[in-house]
């Protein structure tokens, strides 16, 4: 994988992505809420304004591949959190297990942690093909996940299937 370089969102890019929300708000919302549960405007764009916001205070990384943005979480009683969100320069979807590793172990640290997490569906966000890893950094770890073992094999072992390491 390339390395990462800092990157930044212009704010135009920003203010056209927000003038193009509310134009398909106002066309067809259920286009942005397919679940039926549409928002009074006014709060659909206040959400949307605060979002952009928070959008311009994340660190953004990109290489030929993927963008991520990299924003840390101050949570009580909790190491801090850092929330990677990536998805890819082409837009289309991904889900390589090794590539999002290689992702965290770049931007975060080769032993943080990182987990990805499958939503109750009242909080499910999904409107675009972009991967959340929420990590940890060293020396802590998750209380859950394996431990005292490290296990990377290339072998086909117990009818089990496995990639070449050299092929991606």
């Amino acid at each position: 994988m390339n390395k990462f370089e800092r990157a930044y969102v212009p704010k135009e890019e920003q203010e056209r992505i927000i003038a193009e929300y509310i134009r398909v708000f106002d066309e067809d919302p259920k286009r942005i809420f397919e679940d039926g549960q549409i928002p009074p405007r006014d709060r659909f764009i206040s959400d949307l304004i605060r979002v952009a916001e928070d959008e311009r205070s994340k660190e953004i990384w990109k290489n030929d591949k993927y963008q991520v943005s990299v924003r840390r979480n101050k949570v009580d009683d909790w190491p801090d959190i850092i929330h990677l969100s990536i998805k890819r320069i082409d837009k289309e979807s991904i889900h390589d297990w090794r590539e999002l590793q290689e992702i965290k172990n770049l931007l975060v640290g080769p032993e943080a942690e990182g987990v990805e997490l499958y939503p109750a569906e009242s909080r499910l966000v999904d409107s675009a093909n972009q991967y959340h890893l929420w990590c940890i950094e060293a020396p802590n770890h998750f209380p859950f996940g394996f431990h005292g073992v490290r296990l990377v094999s290339e072998s086909n072992v117990a009818s089990s299937k496995q990639r070449s390491f050299t092929n991606g």
